[in-house]
């Protein structure tokens, strides 16, 4: 009798440690792989052993986890550009062309002018002449991926030549997207051919990408402060243009610090991946939208 019971109880053991050395079917995987999201958050797949596949999203503020099915990458060309945002999707590949608006909202005619970068591709469509823009009124180009460029912008009583606001931008593929992003900003300290021409502020400008200002400032800064080089051409030259130790703006240009360059390093002014819907719509005059990097006093 004692060895029946020596035998069942040996046999009994022997499951036992067969059962905790088996993986047990639910138990996920160890390869986790890292890709990236639209919002540039790290997506973590972890590979499970049934179906589906658990997405879990980290970011600065949150962390979700849902389980769905595999989908296929979204793309721009399923939707129509609004002024509404869309709800973001899996991929931000933008349209073949961004298409920049420019908006007269100043209180009278304003003159602007257009420079493509050096081997950059013409926009595909809209005039580049110099020319003034009646109050009121909206001219517009479209532009291809690899474009870069800038459009000056002063009271029509003036010649656009140095010291103007600045819209600077470009529409470049990059090798980590794999696709073009629109990156913008308006700038007091722009582009310039040589040393005797800085450039400064003329009109206020603001730049708008979904129906939120990304960059620019709607002040006056003439209104609010002595200019530290006024010139004849209606402009007031930012004596830090070439300063690029800089870490303050000058006094004149300090009420639109973070929202336009006020000095070469001012880079919380540079909007990049906000506008991928393939629209920009900048405006010039005070009664224009902020930008949300605009101070508020």
């Amino acid at each position: 009798m004692s060895n029946i019971i020596s035998l069942i109880l040996f046999l009994l053991a022997s499951i036992r440690s067969t059962s905790a050395a088996a993986l047990p079917w639910w138990r996920p995987a160890r390869d986790v792989v890292p890709v990236q999201n639209h919002l540039a958050e790290t997506v973590y797949i972890t590979k499970t052993m049934c179906d589906t596949t658990t997405l879990t999203y980290f970011s600065s503020t949150s962390t979700s986890t849902s389980t769905t099915p595999t989908a296929e990458p979204f793309s721009a060309q399923d939707i129509t550009p609004t002024s509404v945002a869309p709800t973001p999707p899996t991929t931000t590949e933008p349209p073949t062309l961004l298409t920049i608006s420019l908006v007269n909202s100043h209180t009278a005619a304003i003159s602007t002018t257009h420079n493509s970068n050096r081997g950059a591709p013409p926009p595909a469509s809209g005039s580049t002449q110099p020319g003034t823009l009646a109050a009121g009124a909206t001219a517009a180009i479209a532009v291809p991926t690899n474009w870069a460029g800038i459009i000056s912008v002063n009271d029509a009583q003036f010649p656009v030549s140095d010291g103007n606001s600045l819209i600077e931008a470009n529409y470049q593929n990059r090798s980590i997207e794999q696709h073009a992003i629109a990156d913008l900003d308006v700038s007091y300290v722009g582009v310039v051919t040589n040393e005797t021409r800085r450039n400064g502020f003329t009109l206020p400008i603001t730049c708008s990408c979904n129906g939120l200002g990304v960059t620019g400032c709607n002040k006056d800064l003439f209104s609010l402060g002595g200019c530290p080089v006024p010139t004849k051409a209606g402009s007031c030259h930012n004596p830090l243009r070439s300063n690029t130790n800089a870490t303050t703006p000058d006094p004149f240009f300090g009420p639109c610090q973070n929202a336009a360059y006020t000095y070469p390093s001012d880079n919380r002014a540079n909007s990049q991946n906000e506008c991928q819907n393939g629209q920009i719509v900048c405006c010039v005059g005070t009664s224009c939208p902020p930008s949300y990097k605009q101070s508020k006093d």
